[in-house]
């Protein structure tokens, strides 16, 4: 049965993109059959997944423009259980046509169920603020994976995220659940964030991963070299600590 899950946190530079792109990366390499899909109009997750635009011919708009069907967008990737749907920025030209009737918001999940069976996952990237296309990621799913940063307000993202919920399951009749949440870029020698990451593990224990993502340069050169970060240096830190929120995901 494919488990779809939207990795998505309200505040911009959380690290959604990077949970997406390296924990799909991951769970490949469990031999998971993954597909990640970028739904946010900045690409990051298109780029960094080594996905070229020349060497795109369809992506998610093109989708939403019905130039092709949601199969015809499927991309490979340098690992043989990750296929991605990429992103360009014409997505927003695209969502703020579409967002004119609420209903719209229902249509990644259409597109999706064409498609669904031939995965075990389904990780989308969406964009931070909860208008149309993260509605459209959210409505999707069947579970979130909320990212957190040391400087995130935790009390305000929950709040915020339980009203988009609600929303969901009151006008699309759609029961999220939060997967898990995960910290992301945690500094070990930042006592600060070492009190910070002890407060968040306690109060939030039953929902977190048992590890946080280490703050890693290695994540950033990844980036540049637009892989995942297992497939650029698989003894870091970033990577040891993704593979293993990738091993308990699958035991979720």
């Amino acid at each position: 049965m494919c488990k779809i899950i939207t990795i998505t946190g309200q505040k911009g530079g959380s690290g959604k993109s990077t949970v997406a792109v390296n924990l799909s990366a991951c769970l490949a390499l469990f031999e998971k059959k993954t597909l990640l899909i970028d739904c946010d109009p900045q690409a990051s997750s298109t780029s960094w997944s080594g996905i070229k635009d020349s060497a795109s011919k369809y992506s998610l708009p093109d989708v939403l423009a019905a130039k092709c069907s949601i199969e015809q967008a499927v991309q490979p990737t340098q690992l043989n259980y990750l296929e991605v749907i990429p992103s360009e920025f014409s997505l927003m030209i695209w969502a703020a046509k579409l967002s004119a009737m609420p209903e719209n918001q229902k249509i990644l999940k259409l597109l999706l169920d064409e498609i669904r069976e031939a995965y075990e996952f389904i990780i989308i990237d969406s964009p931070s603020s909860y208008h149309f296309l993260s509605l459209a990621a959210l409505t999707a799913s069947q579970s979130l994976i909320i990212t957190l940063s040391p400087d995130a307000e935790p009390e305000k993202e929950f709040s915020l995220m339980a009203r988009a919920m609600k929303y969901i399951r009151n006008n699309h009749q759609i029961k999220l659940t939060i997967a898990r949440i995960i910290g992301n870029r945690f500094d070990s020698r930042d006592h600060m964030i070492n009190a910070w990451e002890s407060d968040f593990s306690y109060r939030l224990k039953d929902l977190s991963f048992k590890l946080t993502i280490p703050d890693d340069r290695t994540i950033d050169q990844a980036r540049k070299n637009g892989m995942p970060v297992v497939l650029h240096d698989f003894k870091s830190p970033s990577a040891r600590a993704y593979l293993s929120v990738a091993r308990e995901l699958t035991a979720l």
